[in-house]
């Protein structure tokens, strides 16, 4: 596992992250690999469309490209901005919520920010990597505990926020 720790700063920030993980912010997201109906979607396993289903580590190029994009998305989910934010989430997470309701999140998070701090990404793990998805652990504020665990999936050769469904792998 690679691990990069950035400087630390106010703990305003564990409240703010503890909205940072939902797709959306209305029950529009579901939770824990579960479509509505409470049914786990079986196209949205890691092996269902006969991808490499061992898990594996990311090279060093990968590894920069998955911490830019989950930077970007933080940077993008506090700043609010909705149109960078909503074109980083992967396809399912955005037919599982709208843009008007991602921009409510995301708003939720910018009243949060009392100290109005510029938050952006301090610390990034791989947890693990299958195929096309990968497992993060990331936070923003300076206490570890309040960090969060969230999965990402390379659409079209960029990697996008796909936590909608909980972890798939």
């Amino acid at each position: 596992m690679r691990r990069r720790t950035r400087t630390n700063v106010t703990a305003t920030t564990a409240a703010l992250l503890l909205a940072l993980g939902a797709c959306t912010g209305d029950g529009g997201g579901g939770g824990d690999g579960e479509r509505s109906g409470g049914r786990p979607d079986a196209s949205r396993t890691p092996g269902a469309a006969g991808r490499n289903t061992a898990p594996q580590m990311p090279s060093a190029a990968e590894l920069n490209e998955i911490e830019q994009a989950v930077g970007a998305y933080t940077a993008a989910y506090f700043e609010p901005d909705v149109d960078a934010g909503w074109a980083m989430l992967s396809k399912e997470c955005r037919k599982q919520d709208t843009k008007a309701g991602f921009a409510v999140l995301l708003e939720r998070a910018r009243r949060g920010n009392v100290h109005h701090e510029r938050y952006y990404l301090r610390r990034f793990e791989v947890q693990r990597m299958v195929g096309d998805r990968v497992v993060v652990t990331y936070g923003v504020g300076p206490d570890p505990k309040f960090d969060r665990t969230e999965q990402w999936v390379r659409e079209a050769g960029w990697w996008r926020y796909d936590h909608c469904f909980g972890l798939l792998i």
